[in-house]
């Protein structure tokens, strides 16, 4: 069920940066994905979103704006929006899914926080996604494998 609301939901982002008029949401994170009864996804909260650059890939030079955790580190250090931001923050919404950790979340008993990016990504590099996955969701069975592991 999580590997099909974060297909519907990047089915989504890529439609509106493929519109006739490309659309950067700049703000793309969990809570601001819904779900109805059927267990469709909603993208919502467009308060941040700009008219995309023309397909030529030009980029836009503008303050950083956004969720702290969800925010594209380019984006963020240079000022520099482009569409890969909303996918950077769908990578983040990619990997709480995986791993059921929050954006930020306590890794130990001291209380120092790391991001679920920096906390999961060396581990899946690494060949070790067993160890980030979700301990709720068991193990995938076979059919399933292929679509968590390049969900990764």
């Amino acid at each position: 069920m999580r590997t099909k609301i974060a297909l519907y939901v990047t089915r989504g982002i890529e439609y509106l940066h493929d519109a006739m008029l490309s659309i950067i949401h700049r703000d793309i994170k969990s809570s601001n994905i819904l779900l109805d009864g059927n267990w469709m996804t909603r993208v919502l909260d467009f308060g941040l979103s700009l008219m995309g650059p023309e397909m030529n890939g030009e980029y836009m030079q503008m303050k950083a704006v956004g969720t702290v955790g969800y925010i594209d580190p380019e984006y963020y250090g240079l000022n520099v929006l482009m569409p890969k931001s909303d996918v950077y923050g769908m990578g983040v919404v990619l990997l709480e899914l995986l791993t059921g950790k929050t954006t930020l979340f306590k890794e130990d008993k001291e209380g120092g926080l790391i991001s679920v990016v920096n906390y999961a990504v060396p581990m899946i590099n690494g060949g070790e996604l067993q160890r980030v996955l979700d301990r709720r969701m068991g193990v995938p069975e076979v059919n399933e494998a292929e679509a968590v592991e390049l969900t990764a």
